[in-house]
């Protein structure tokens, strides 16, 4: 869990501070928890019907990490993420092809007729 790797991160800096005769002080705050949305919500259904209608399967989990959607779904408000092919995020290699940004388009534009249907 996220917890989990939180707490062996932190294990980490106490053990490495330790080593040189220093302490770490490491605190950790849940900001956001993760969320998994049932099946039959409609938010999930909309989103994966627009995907289907792209020609994309979509793969449903839990995600460990920060998101709009974290935060939505932390006050009440479902929401789902739409990956859109970006690759080695948070790196100095982060990079999307221009392919997968034009599906993503094409998601977008399934996603309005799915919902204006």
């Amino acid at each position: 869990t996220c917890i989990a790797y939180s707490n062996t991160v932190k294990n980490a800096f106490d053990v490495s501070a330790q080593a040189i005769g220093a302490v770490a002080d490491v605190k950790l705050n849940l900001a956001y928890k993760a969320v998994r949305l049932s099946e039959d919500a409609s938010v999930l259904v909309t989103a994966c019907k627009a995907l289907e209608k792209t020609g994309l399967t979509p793969d449903t989990r839990v995600i460990c990490g920060g998101t709009d959607a974290s935060i939505l779904n932390g006050k009440g408000i479902q929401s789902v993420i739409l990956g859109i092919g970006v690759r080695a995020e948070h790196s100095n290699d982060e990079h999307i092809y221009v392919s997968d940004m034009e599906t993503a388009v094409r998601i977008m534009h399934n996603l309005f007729e799915v919902l204006c249907d």
